[in-house]
């Protein structure tokens, strides 16, 4: 989970009590997930953390295009 800091425009940006909704959905739920407030460093973690073959899904609004272009990068 990221808020795409360093990403996201100013209309796009997570405001605090945005971020601990969410996050305090998934805790309550029981739900397994790490936060990277900065969307290059969730790109990073998140690709050291899969195996060759695994699926990883970039899931979000128009932010998840620079993601995208992060994943590629990092790749080759």
């Amino acid at each position: 989970v990221t808020a795409s800091e360093g990403a996201a425009g100013p209309r796009d940006r997570v405001r605090p009590e945005e971020r601990d909704a969410v996050l305090g959905v998934l805790r309550e739920e029981g739900l397994a997930f790490s936060y990277e407030p900065v969307l290059a460093d969730a790109v990073r973690r998140t690709l050291e953390g899969n195996a060759t073959d695994d699926l990883v899904l970039l899931l979000g609004a128009q932010g998840m295009d620079h993601a995208a272009e992060l994943t590629k990068g990092l790749l080759g």
